[in-house]
């Protein structure tokens, strides 16, 4: 059983929420603040506020106390969370700790200190025994717990895990006609974490006589508002250099904070992403044969959903672009473990 009240929690889950809605909520402020100007920690100001303000929006208009009313989930588990994105695996935690199952991250606040300032707000909203409280820090979790594995770590760890919560990345269908809009809300969602996020843009399919120009465009504007950590040029220059040397047709900001590159739908690394020309729509669905990683879902143009979900298994989900870092608070991840827990 567990230590503390369900219901309770629900309610200091919500207010918590609710408070780090306002951006001049002072702790919130602070935890931004202090995780942008952390040496190790490699997001910036913009990024980790595009975060809680998605994050927190979701929690206000959950249904955190159906949740906590659902049967008692185990006692203990240990979570292992295979990206630092702010606030990352905030919505697996509280589903589990509304369960009643106290939760022990391996984690130290440090690598995760906008996750470690949310909780630990609500935390003291339930005024609990540090011992008692529904997540626990740099502890060691009971021998008998089980290990929960969330994000995209590697097949083994995904093996050895008793509950596996994958996250996928993505991938885009254009068909030339995406308007202003259209083509912003697609630098939205490949820039916004700088491709760190498990569910990051691994490929672009676009006709062959379609131009990326106008695309480039669009990630170039909103550059200025959601900039690269000062790593990303460094991390870009060497994939930019080897690509010259291989006279492979490719594309750049001035800055190098986003590179594209033209060829088989290879899936590159973080913000290097590949520019696939197709002459038809069955290309796509040729290459979903022996995709790994998998590919969780896939973003177009509203016009052309049904056109692109007719080519694609029937497991991709197909979603608007723009929406790929604005999910629901129960990701498909969260509710891979709930369907696990019935069992």
């Amino acid at each position: 059983m567990p230590t503390f009240s369900r219901s309770a929690w629900a309610d200091a889950l919500h207010a918590t929420a609710h408070r780090w809605t306002d951006p001049d909520h002072e702790p919130r402020q602070a935890a931004i603040e202090a995780a942008a100007d952390a040496e190790a920690y490699p997001f910036t100001e913009a990024h980790i506020a595009f975060a809680v303000n998605q994050q927190m929006d979701s929690a206000v208009q959950a249904s955190l106390h159906d949740v906590a009313q659902q049967p008692a989930g185990p006692e203990a588990m240990q979570v292992e969370l295979s990206a630092h994105v702010p606030l990352y695996g905030l919505s697996l935690i509280a589903y589990l700790t509304l369960r009643g199952t106290r939760v022990y991250l391996a984690d130290a606040p440090s690598e995760r200190p906008v996750l470690h300032a949310v909780l630990s707000a609500a935390q003291q909203a339930l005024s609990v025994e540090a011992e008692h409280a529904p997540v626990q820090w740099e502890t060691s979790a009971p021998e008998s717990a089980p290990i929960a594995v969330m994000g995209a770590p590697d097949a083994d760890a995904m093996d050895a895990a008793d509950y596996a919560c994958p996250d996928h990345p993505a991938w885009v269908v254009l068909d030339g006609n995406e308007s202003a809009d259209e083509r912003e809300a697609l630098a939205e969602d490949l820039l916004v974490y700088d491709g760190e996020s498990p569910q990051h843009v691994d490929l672009i399919w676009a006709p062959e006589d379609v131009l990326p120009d106008a695309y480039l465009e669009a990630l170039a504007h909103m550059r200025a508002a959601v900039p690269a950590h000062e790593r990303i040029p460094g991390t870009l220059q060497m994939q930019q250099a080897l690509l010259d040397a291989q006279d492979a047709p490719h594309a750049y900001a001035d800055d190098l904070t986003f590179l594209f590159s033209k060829g088989a739908p290879e899936p590159q690394r973080g913000l290097h992403v590949r520019w696939t020309p197709y002459d038809a729509l069955t290309e796509i669905s040729e290459a979903f044969d022996g995709t790994a990683p998998p590919v969780g879902s896939v973003r177009c143009r509203v016009a052309i959903t049904e056109r692109v979900q007719r080519h694609l298994p029937a497991n991709v989900r197909v979603e608007p672009l723009g929406t790929l870092h604005r999910a629901t608070w129960w990701p498909p991840a969260v509710q891979t473990l709930a369907d696990a827990l019935k069992q």
